[in-house]
């Protein structure tokens, strides 16, 4: 080959992952590559090897729940610097369907991964799904790519419903006896535990803990506390994985003056014969005598409620 030579080569189509080309010469006499250190000087010109860009859903990526307005994050880079557009898109069902683009935006991309993201999507805008994905294409114009959330994920913009069915308002309660709170709660998105209880002594301005989780069984035994109020309240709270909450609280409810002692400590009616007094609401149990001569000296019916006001008869 005389001096000067100037040799047009076509580029592959295919070329290896990391975009480079090797150029061997070899001597076709002696099928060898010859020493090349006589040779001045080399030039090797061409146009580089577009590659298309890489893009990577970092959120959401599968398993969250989301409500509200969230910011979907990705990782995207490209070798050759290409300006890289990207495109967000939505599907309800599992890749089913997909939306039109919900967000376009560009960016300079190098070979070094950058972590890109919108703060604009607003789950409010769609219906409550359980098998969503999210889906974000790439392009340099002349090459595309595409990648999508590992694994489904939910988007829930509906609170919990429920309902406080007893205590139901207007009961007298023992202050130490145990009664049962009921309630029926029900979501799509409930954890094991999504239930809280609380009661309150001042009309509902401050609410106590009863329990802060508890499973959505529908009832809970409750220590009624040995206070003297005419304002108690209980409040049921359900909240779901989201974070969506709804509470019911009823009331008012009565604990009267403090018991007999012995009825506190047992429930029962000296005067009886020992037989129980009172139930958790107050109420005269069905072998306790009205008032009468030497018949349960402690106690004191008022309608069907059975008081005992510190040991004596009022």
């Amino acid at each position: 080959m005389p001096e000067d030579t100037v040799l047009i080569w076509p580029l592959p189509v295919s070329v290896a992952d990391d975009g480079q080309v090797v150029v061997r010469f070899q001597d076709t006499l002696t099928n060898t590559c010859p020493d090349l250190l006589g040779i001045d000087r080399i030039e090797v010109t061409g146009i580089l090897y577009n590659r298309a860009p890489v893009i990577t859903v970092a959120f959401p990526n599968g398993g969250e729940y989301l409500s509200g307005i969230q910011t979907v994050t990705w990782n995207g880079l490209d070798v050759n610097g290409d300006v890289v557009t990207y495109n967000i898109y939505l599907s309800p069902d599992s890749g089913a369907h997909w939306s039109e683009s919900l967000y376009e935006v560009a960016y300079a991309e190098t070979g070094t991964p950058v972590t890109r993201s919108w703060d604009g999507f607003n789950t409010a805008a769609f219906a409550d799904c359980n098998q969503c994905l999210i889906q974000i294409t790439a392009s340099d114009d002349e090459t595309n790519t595409y990648d999508f959330s590992d694994a489904v994920f939910v988007i829930d913009n509906t609170p919990p419903t429920v309902t406080l069915t007893a205590l139901n308002g207007g009961q007298l309660l023992r202050g130490g006896a145990v009664f049962t709170i009921t309630w029926t709660a029900s979501d799509a998105h409930f954890g094991p535990t999504p239930i809280a209880l609380a009661y309150s002594l001042d009309g509902g301005s401050t609410y106590t803990d009863i329990v802060t989780a508890t499973a959505n069984d529908g009832e809970y035994a409750w220590t009624v506390p040995e206070v003297e109020t005419t304002t108690v309240r209980v409040r049921v709270t359900a909240t779901d994985l989201v974070g969506h909450s709804a509470s019911k609280e009823r009331g008012d409810f009565t604990i009267p003056a403090r018991w007999n002692a012995l009825h506190r400590r047992g429930g029962i009616c000296p005067g009886a014969g020992g037989s129980p007094a009172l139930d958790g609401f107050g109420r005269r149990g069905p072998d306790v005598p009205e008032r009468g001569p030497g018949r349960c000296a402690g106690c004191a019916p008022v309608g069907d409620i059975h008081l005992i006001v510190n040991g004596h008869s009022d």
